[in-house]
């Protein structure tokens, strides 16, 4: 039984605000039922051959090769290892986040999480690869799971977020908890509602970075979408993790290039490659490393 809220994809839910209504799962799987999320046949503890945005691809007619890998879930729905709460004084460390944190469209760690926590645990060993990332997911579901993540395996010693899109939200919809996303994606519903979307963020982030504190967890955090980091970068929030986009491809290790048909581009064309990520991560590592100096 899973611990976690997940969200189930309902096509052709679109309310008259112009949203993509995600139905909560909630319920079924706090009783028991593994059927898993928005990632459509994807199950916990199972190995899934798409998620459901490939398949919707797939359906479209776009060629997707799901022969060379697929994503495998641990009892809790999410790609990496089983949740402990015994880490045998290793370090604990935490990673959280929408579809880049999961990965969509490339091999098993070959995110920015991925390559994250393998350059930290060749100089600091931890207890294992624990990721919150969740395709579609939006900052309240994002930082939900971490609140209960930590109730139930302990806190972190260090938590690294990459958040995604301030017009992602949770609502209450069919008396259920729903995850809406504006369909089809469109930043113009973000300016529209800006101050509304920004403010909503500002204060959950404000309040995990005290819980961070409280906790003695150490929190990094940024964002994906370009909009939202030029927005934060004006507010005086500690644990910010600002970058340009020159410092993206700046950052990136060489050796990506070579033998990688995922590189450039994820096979599902719609998310980033494995260069990307790389530079993500290296952005990340460089200011974990100045915190020790």
């Amino acid at each position: 039984m899973s611990n976690f809220i997940f969200s189930k994809y309902f096509n052709k839910n679109i309310n008259d605000q112009g949203y993509h209504i995600f139905g909560s799962d909630y319920t079924n799987i706090m009783s028991g039922n593994k059927t898993h999320s928005h990632l459509s046949s994807l199950k916990p503890g199972y190995l899934n051959k798409a998620t459901y945005g490939e398949m919707i691809r797939i359906s479209q007619g776009q060629n997707i090769d799901i022969s060379e890998f697929g994503y495998s879930l641990n009892n809790d729905g999410h790609r990496c290892d089983e949740f402990t709460k015994n880490h045998n004084k290793k370090d604990h460390i935490l990673f959280a986040g929408d579809s880049f944190t999961f990965g969509e469209g490339v091999p098993y760690m070959k995110n920015w999480s991925g390559i994250l926590y393998e350059k930290y645990n060749k100089k600091n060993e931890c207890s294992g690869y624990f990721s919150l990332g969740y395709t579609g997911g939006s900052i309240d579901l994002i930082i939900n799971n971490i609140y209960k993540y930590c109730n139930l395996y302990g806190d972190p010693k260090f938590l690294f977020i990459l958040f995604t899109e301030a017009y992602r939200h949770q609502i209450w919809d069919n008396n259920e908890f729903c995850e809406a996303i504006p369909f089809p994606p469109d930043k113009t519903v973000f300016w529209k509602n800006q101050e509304n979307y920004i403010l909503s963020a500002y204060n959950k982030i404000f309040a995990l970075e005290s819980f961070c504190k409280k906790a003695q967890i150490k929190l990094f955090w940024s964002f994906w979408p370009r909009e939202e980091l030029e927005i934060f970068k004006n507010f005086n929030l500690d644990n910010f993790v600002y970058y340009s986009e020159d410092e993206i491809y700046n950052n990136i290790d060489q050796d990506i290039y070579d033998n990688n048909k995922y590189a450039h581009i994820a096979r599902d064309g719609a998310h980033p490659g494995i260069i990307y990520y790389s530079g993500i991560a290296n952005i990340f590592w460089r200011k974990y490393e100045k915190t020790l100096a």
